[in-house]
């Protein structure tokens, strides 16, 4: 901007019109500009004798009431806190939380926001706790709140800090300390009781046989009668078991993946499986989803590790006659350089890995138009090296693989789901639903309506 064009005022839309003093340096309202129009937080600003320099607030809060004017000692209270600690974020009352910082002796209140949904019965609980009437509340949540703090703290301060640390320091006061010693001083007495975990075998041989895609071994391991209790995770018994349930779905799906399981399939499952939990009534139903669940785990590891070993073994090379094959015994027998051995290993596992990477990245672009073109740049792999990379380890061209994969969900959400053909084909990106009903008719012999009619699961 030259020094002949007028100033512009980004920041009247939002400025209370009987506060207009500068802030300092001028280029602070510029960055809590873009920090309303991202939070839609209300703002102070305060010059070091305590009197309002600013005032910012949302277009439609009027008629709301404001405890920074109406509750002097609180705040006095934010006030100090911004100067002792130079950047701040402090709850009050429960859900509602301030946030602040000092910049050139100045200092700046964001707030007051809620952490979940805004009700009226908070605000107006938050404004008879402050001398008003109802507060008017943005909902917000503690990381995008605090890292926005951490912003301007960052800019005009010059400090740098974690944000984790940050939020840790702001909510883990000692009271809290105090209560976790306690809880640990409690489950260290059950445990002298005769009342300890059970052993960490339990856990390693159920993990080990889903990542070995082994049901039979895994139901073995689930019926042994190991020692000790299960954590408690929460006061309320069918809470406390639903989180078990959540680690324990999410520890099959690390151990799926590490299978050989791909990635994106392994979370859809584990979402699944998740919710499930949520629902369950009873502590009984918990433990038989989660079980469900890593007995899915594990089958899905090895319909995975056969499709697999079937594609191997139909491409083995023929079988030497005896001759060449002894020759290459005696050969093997004598000293040989190890180096292209492991050259030829390393590039294998080289290809493999990125097989692996085209399949993760199929697997999140399920609902993306997906071409050799796309995957190739979003990749940064030559098109040519793509495609025959992946032809070579999967047996399929990668363009089929991709459409088998998109029939696959589409096949999901015929069963297990009430959208129509044409918005699973928008979900999906096909061009057409006729483009969709062709490929599905092609892959599985029969239409997507047919096939909904067979399969559909009813509840």
């Amino acid at each position: 901007m030259s020094e002949q064009e007028p100033h512009l005022d980004w920041l009247a839309p939002y400025r209370h019109p009987s506060i207009s003093a500068a802030l300092s340096p001028a280029n602070l309202e510029y960055y809590i500009k873009f920090i309303i129009q991202m939070l839609h937080v209300q703002v102070h600003c305060y010059s070091q004798d305590g009197s309002l320099l600013l005032k910012l607030v949302a277009e439609h809060n009027e008629g709301f009431g404001d405890p920074l004017e109406s509750d002097p000692d609180f705040l006095a209270e934010l006030k100090d806190k911004a100067q002792q600690e130079r950047v701040f974020i402090l709850s009050d009352h429960g859900p509602i939380i301030y946030g602040g910082l000092c910049v050139n002796e100045q200092v700046i209140i964001l707030g007051p926001v809620i952490i979940g949904t805004p009700q009226d019965d908070i605000g107006k609980l938050h404004g008879m706790r402050h001398h008003c009437v109802r507060a008017y509340l943005t909902k917000a949540d503690v990381p995008s709140f605090s890292s926005a703090l951490l912003l301007l703290h960052s800019i005009f301060n010059g400090e740098n800090l974690s944000l984790s640390a940050f939020i840790a320091r702001s909510f883990l006061n000692s009271t809290i300390l105090k209560s976790l010693d306690r809880k640990v001083s409690d489950i260290t007495a059950l445990n002298i009781e005769g009342q300890p975990h059970h052993p960490l075998s339990m856990e390693t041989r159920v993990l080990e046989n889903i990542r070995l895609g082994n049901p039979a071994k895994l139901m073995e391991s689930l019926d042994y009668p190991y020692p000790g209790r299960r954590g408690t995770l929460a006061r309320d018994p069918l809470r406390s078991e639903k989180n078990i349930g959540i680690i324990d779905v999410t520890l099959s799906a690390r151990a799926a993946i590490s299978g050989g399981l791909e990635v994106e399939r392994a979370y859809v499952v584990a979402d699944a499986f998740i919710l499930q939990v949520e629902d369950a009534k009873s502590p009984q139903e918990v433990f038989a989803v989660k079980t469900a669940a890593q007995l899915r785990f594990a089958q899905l590891v090895k319909e995975n590790s056969s499709t697999a070993e079937d594609y191997l073994k139909l491409n083995q090379p023929p079988a030497r006659p005896a001759a060449v094959a002894a020759a290459n015994t005696a050969a093997q027998t004598a000293p040989v350089a190890e180096t292209p051995a492991a050259t030829e290993e390393s590039a294998l596992e080289r290809q493999d890995k990125i097989v692996l990477t085209i399949k993760n990245y199929v697997q999140r672009s399920i609902n993306s138009k997906l071409s050799i073109d796309s995957i190739s740049r979003d990749l940064r792999l030559s098109k040519s090296y793509l495609q025959q990379i992946f032809k070579q380890k999967e047996g399929v061209s990668l363009m089929r693989y991709c459409r088998r994969e998109k029939l696959k969900v589409a096949e999901q959400l015929l069963r297990d789901s009430d959208y129509s053909i044409a918005e699973i084909t928008s979900m999906l990106n096909f061009c057409s639903q006729s483009h969709f009903t062709q490929c599905f008719k092609k892959e599985n012999g029969i239409t997507p309506d047919i096939y909904r009619l067979k399969n559909k699961v009813t509840i």
